[in-house]
């Protein structure tokens, strides 16, 4: 069974904010993780339903969404 695993954070109006998720994918996929992706709930691209149909349209049987919430949003930089 293919299994595709999506990192999904907040997303953030801050500029260049997505980039910590970015490197956490990119870094999964290193370590052997070939269909991994990221999503945002809000702010920025790409959508989780957008990212749930690339999945499905690399072949993935099952999909696996794994919050995360760390990356250096407005509440993470300011507060």
């Amino acid at each position: 069974m293919r299994t595709a695993v999506i990192i999904l954070g907040h997303g953030s109006r801050s500029t260049g904010s997505e980039t910590a998720l970015q490197k956490v994918v990119a870094e999964m996929r290193k370590g052997g993780h070939a269909l991994v992706e990221h999503a945002f709930l809000q702010y920025v691209t790409p959508a989780p339903h957008e990212v749930v149909a690339r999945c499905i349209g690399q072949g993935a049987e099952r999909i696996v969404i794994v919050p995360f919430f760390l990356q250096a949003g407005a509440h993470v930089t300011k507060d």
